[in-house]
């Protein structure tokens, strides 16, 4: 189950440990770091604080699914920095409900020495 992180000027991250891996560049994914309230509020671009009104409603489960799409998937990342790689990936919104089908930037990191773990954040 998730763990609560304390909370940081991007908002509540989220630790989850898969049931399933992902596979992802052939490597196994177990565990992911998710920023939620920066998934449902947004990033002010001026004060690069959380906008004060949410623009969705996902939950830690619906991030997961939205990362499962890219299982299998190899995928080229858009910026290296030391062993993080970062990756921006446009997905189709596979949650029933108000967004279901509508693209979504999947932005996430990896770390080459910790193959198994992900950083998520996303914006529609």
């Amino acid at each position: 189950m998730a763990g609560k992180k304390p909370e940081t000027d991007r908002g509540r991250i989220e630790q989850f440990k898969l049931s399933r891996p992902i596979l992802l560049n052939g490597n196994a994914v177990t565990e992911l770091k998710i920023e939620i309230d920066h998934i449902n509020f947004g990033i002010n671009k001026k004060t690069k604080k959380l906008n004060k009104s949410r623009r969705t409603h996902f939950t830690i489960s619906d991030v997961v699914r939205f990362l499962r799409e890219l299982h299998d998937e190899d995928i080229e990342p858009i910026e290296r920095d030391g062993h993080v790689l970062r990756f921006a990936v446009r997905v189709n919104c596979p949650v029933a409900g108000k967004f279901f089908g509508k693209e979504f930037i999947l932005i996430f990191d990896t770390n080459e020495q910790r193959k198994n773990k992900e950083r998520t954040k996303s914006t529609p």
